[in-house]
């Protein structure tokens, strides 16, 4: 069960690693956010089971803090694009109001 949880790992660094090099392209990024996604959502379930056999190593939590890191990271990124749009959206409607 290791070999699925080094797979899974090393899948989730690969997309990540995809998607914060399309931080200047919306449509992709949000195609791979959203696959990133369906990933989580679909393997998770199955590498959760096997922690009562086989508990996570110390490499394996270390592994999925970084990711989750990386995630949070991410997302801020993103998230910090979008206010600024927002921002700069309302900026313009006072403008257009004056």
């Amino acid at each position: 069960m290791p070999e699925t949880r080094t797979e899974f790992l090393t899948t989730v660094e690969r997309n990540i690693s995809s998607a914060e090099k399309l931080l200047s392209k919306p449509e992709e990024l949000q195609k791979q956010l959203t696959e990133i996604q369906y990933f989580l959502e679909s393997n998770w379930p199955s590498i959760f089971a096997t922690l009562n056999d086989s508990p996570l190593s110390d490499n394996e939590k270390n592994s999925l803090r970084l990711l989750l890191d990386r995630l949070s990271l991410l997302e801020r990124k993103v998230n910090g694009k979008l206010d600024i749009f927002s921002n700069f959206q309302k900026y313009i409607q006072v403008s257009l109001e004056k």
